[in-house]
């Protein structure tokens, strides 16, 4: 998750910051510099928020997973006395 995050930001970033030099007439050695520092801003900024997003599905699964087993093992038949 965090690579597709990192992926898809900075290559957002970087076809804005071409499209906006283009559209402010700039040079293109300018326009591609400044999109390369932006790909790679955006990049680690989009691999940070993937981090945290499967940090949180996994804890979110883990807990799921772990109250359903709490559940299962309360109503387990085989837990119970017989009479």
């Amino acid at each position: 998750m965090d690579r597709a995050y990192a992926g898809i930001l900075g290559s957002l970033v970087f076809a804005a910051m071409i499209a906006r030099g283009i559209a402010v007439s700039q040079d293109p050695v300018v326009i591609l510099r400044n999109a390369l520092i932006g790909l790679v801003v955006f990049a680690f900024v989009g691999w940070m928020l993937g981090l945290m997003a499967a940090k949180t599905v996994d804890e979110s699964v883990r807990n799921r997973f772990q109250r359903r087993l709490a559940e299962l093992a309360e109503d387990d038949p085989a837990d119970s006395p017989t009479p």
